[in-house]
């Protein structure tokens, strides 16, 4: 049971899944995870279909799972290919605020995410008036809370403003 993963550019990542799946023992049950795909990017897209491909030569043995944080497959799912390549969909809750809260008593989180809680955003961003005194952990994750609700990307990977931005909350609080 070994486990490697790697990361690429997207003007390589094509080629380079093409040339470890084809160097890897076929002597195996092997399991292949895409993580962070978005249908949307024509590399992803490339990706999936060499990893497709690869699964499909011998199906018995090789299982491919891809994961994305797209709240929706959209409307165009076709159910056909669904059903041929018993696509399976899994849906994972927002997290909510005893969650993140858990999160933050460890240390190890906390000082990896403690950027991303900062309210660096101005008081009209937001409508209401920031304290300046940033608080402890459980008050920093209370107050992101309020622009990240449920999303984990939102509250530990993105600054304030850049979420204010994401949502285009600039033009709501004008």
């Amino acid at each position: 049971n070994q486990i490697k993963s790697c990361c690429f550019s997207a003007y390589y990542a094509t080629q380079a899944f093409h040339n470890i799946l084809c160097g890897w023992r076929d002597d195996k049950k092997l399991l292949l995870l895409i993580d962070g795909y978005w249908s949307h990017i024509e590399a992803h897209q490339h990706v999936l279909s060499v990893c497709s491909h690869w699964r499909n030569q011998r199906r018995e043995d090789r299982r491919l799972v891809v994961v994305t944080s797209m709240s929706s497959r959209g409307p165009k799912t076709k159910v056909h290919l669904d059903r041929e390549f018993n696509v399976k969909q899994h849906l994972v809750d927002s997290w909510t605020i005893e969650e993140y809260l858990e999160a933050v008593r460890f240390d190890a989180v906390y000082k990896r995410v403690e950027p991303f809680l900062e309210m660096n955003v101005s008081k009209d961003q937001l409508g209401f008036k920031v304290p300046r005194e940033q608080g402890g952990r459980e008050d920093r994750v209370r107050r992101k809370h309020y622009l990240a609700g449920g999303s984990c990307r939102y509250m530990f990977d993105m600054t304030s403003a850049d979420v204010i931005e994401e949502l285009n909350l600039d033009s709501i609080s004008a």
